[in-house]
């Protein structure tokens, strides 16, 4: 969508990043206080189809969750939220479906330290949410479909590494190669760890010699 986030509260930039080919610089969030806002920009609300990725390096365990991508408001409701929980788990969920709300947590666990491509994709066919760990989808603990009428989040600003509504789950650690795409995106465009590339761009040349 070509849509800029704005640093808040001091993310500061970093040359420590995931890959050689795609990327030069990384975001450092601190856990107290640093976030990323996109706003409410239109191409960002109420996505029916939604593939979210976004590399991340664990500094610390958190005592509650970390979040990733978040556009609900003030209570926690009336949208999207990407995180990671206290076990090191990953879950997505919509939350204010009318019924139910989509909610997906993965069996598989974040190492600290390690940059790891985190992929999650709501597929408005199924009301589910998957996830996949560095290009392979993950094992899952839980994943409960939606029922009912999805919420109005258009009035939510889209927050990276915090609910920012809210002014809390500040992420620890850095940030990097953030996307969102308005569809669902096939097994085949997520990358697989070697690759060090986000989902859906063109495979990595790989190194090059010069003449």
């Amino acid at each position: 969508y070509g849509n800029n986030g704005t640093l808040t509260l001091g993310p500061v930039i970093t040359n420590d990043v995931p890959s050689r080919y795609f990327s030069t610089r990384s975001v450092s969030f601190d856990g107290v206080d640093d976030y990323v806002t996109f706003g409410t920009p239109s191409n960002l609300n109420n996505l029916t189809d939604k593939t979210l990725s976004v590399w991340v390096k664990l500094s610390s365990t958190p005592s509650v969750n970390y979040r990733l991508f978040d556009k609900s408001d003030a209570v926690g409701a009336n949208g999207l939220k990407l995180y990671i929980d206290s076990n090191l788990k990953i879950v997505a969920v919509t939350a204010s479906f009318s019924t139910t709300d989509p909610t997906t947590t993965t069996s598989n666990t974040l190492s600290l330290n390690t940059w790891t491509l985190v992929t999650a994709i709501f597929n408005s066919s199924t009301l589910k949410w998957s996830i996949s760990i560095n290009g392979i989808e993950a094992s899952y603990s839980s994943q409960v479909a939606g029922v009912g009428t999805a919420p109005n989040d258009s009035a939510n600003a889209l927050g990276l590494g915090a609910a920012i509504a809210a002014n809390t789950r500040y992420f620890n650690g850095l940030i990097d190669d953030v996307r969102i795409y308005n569809r669902v995106l096939p097994a085949a465009a997520i990358r697989d760890p070697e690759s060090k590339a986000p989902p859906g761009s063109p495979p990595s040349p790989g190194p090059q010699t010069p003449p």
